[in-house]
């Protein structure tokens, strides 16, 4: 007769807990980072080659299929957007910087995207800014633009008819000129929310809808993001809403004026004769190459290329480039070990090296100002957010 088997003790409980969620947050950390790597890389070249698709010679009906193509590859970067946001900010990852924050400019973008997608959608949209704000304050701009960009994607989201309004005020007076508060209010003639709804809608995963009869896609993090990312920057959120009328969300953040920017630092050129810039892609993957390649080859640049870590550093040793873009994530040497062998090769210290990597986290931005990197510029690749921080570390 076979004897029973033998159960082995299990560890006690508190230590075998205390193991356990030291591993869970490990593992989780590094989950969302090689899901946020793995889904990021593939969007952005879904995205920018529908970009590259959508300037060649295409019929109506090719021309349709590649806006539906693409607005579905944004609806599901969203959505990453959201889960990474959210987790950081559950974990306490996010780090709440003091930088000079072009403020004017940010409004100016997202107004300009929430406009397209708005008259997408045959809704008005209507954009003010009081005489008081500022051009330059001291904040986040990462933090501002998320917290903002939650509001004006869901007011374009739950709006179907009517119009969609972005007013910015301070409370700057004649008594007291210098601003203390930024007010942005985000306002639309949407579906509006019931008063009951009102206390819990900043609650994480809360959907005004449920079930199989929902009308609206989405996780229900984007108020909770915009909350949590508003009260850690210093402010808060107000909202106004009637079910079936609409609803008014009230970004309410401490500013202060910048009035005197540091000058961006000179760098001499080591460009070609031609006066073009020489500008060093390095990236591991072929089509990350072929779209920044494309969004540069209309500026004043050369380009060169480097499929890893090791060749770009012999590139840089043997050429002299007026900038780096290096992306973070690549076998053998990764883009921070060769950012840091560039630095050390001779007449090499000062060039201007760019982050362009899908590892999109504080931490990864925080490692790159450690390795005196000069920008970061996400994945997928934004055509102006890599123009311009181009434009910014060559002049």
């Amino acid at each position: 007769m076979a004897s029973e088997p033998q159960l082995l003790p299990l560890p006690s409980s508190k230590s075998a807990t205390s193991v356990s969620r030291e591993e869970l947050e490990r593992l989780k950390g590094q989950f969302l980072a090689s899901l946020n790597h793995e889904i990021r890389t593939p969007l952005s070249g879904i995205l920018g080659m529908s970009d590259l698709l959508m300037e060649t010679a295409l019929t109506e009906e090719q021309r349709e299929y590649i806006h539906t193509s693409r607005d579905c590859a944004n609806q599901l970067l969203d959505v990453l957007n959201s889960i990474l946001a959210y987790s950081a900010i559950q974990a306490g990852n996010v780090v709440v910087e003091s930088l000079e924050v072009p403020l004017r400019q940010i409004l100016d973008t997202l107004a300009h995207e929430t406009r397209a997608k708005a008259e997408a959608k045959g809704l008005e949209f209507h954009y003010t800014v009081g005489a008081p704000v500022p051009e330059t304050v001291s904040g986040d701009a990462r933090h501002l633009r998320e917290a903002l960009g939650q509001l004006l994607q869901n007011a374009v989201k739950f709006t179907s008819s009517g119009s969609i309004r972005l007013a910015v005020t301070t409370d700057s007076t004649p008594e007291s000129p210098d601003p203390h508060t930024l007010r942005v209010r985000v306002e639309d003639t949407g579906i509006g929310i019931a008063s009951e709804e009102l206390i819990q809608i900043f609650e994480s995963f809360h959907q005004l809808e449920n079930g199989l009869s929902r009308s609206y896609s989405g996780l229900g993090l984007g108020l909770a993001i915009s909350d949590k990312l508003a009260r850690m920057m210093g402010g808060f959120i107000e909202v106004e809403s009637q079910l079936g009328e609409g609803s008014a969300f009230t970004l309410a953040l401490p500013i202060a004026e910048v009035r005197l920017s540091r000058p961006a630092p000179k760098i001499a050129s080591n460009g070609a004769s031609n006066g073009r810039k020489r500008i060093l892609v390095v990236d591991d993957n072929q089509i990350a190459q072929q779209i920044v390649g494309h969004v540069l080859s209309r500026g004043p640049y050369e380009i060169a290329y480097a499929d890893a870590g090791e060749q770009a550093v012999q590139l840089a040793e043997a050429q002299s480039f007026d900038l780096v873009l290096m992306d973070l994530q690549m076998p053998q040497m990764n883009g921070y070990a060769a950012s840091d062998a560039i630095r050390r090769l001779p007449g090499r210290e000062a060039v201007p090296i760019i982050a362009v990597s899908a590892n999109y986290s504080d931490e990864h931005r925080e490692l790159c100002h450690r390795h005196r990197m000069q920008g970061f510029v996400p994945k997928p690749i934004d055509r102006h957010a890599l123009l311009a921080a181009v434009e910014k570390a060559l002049h």
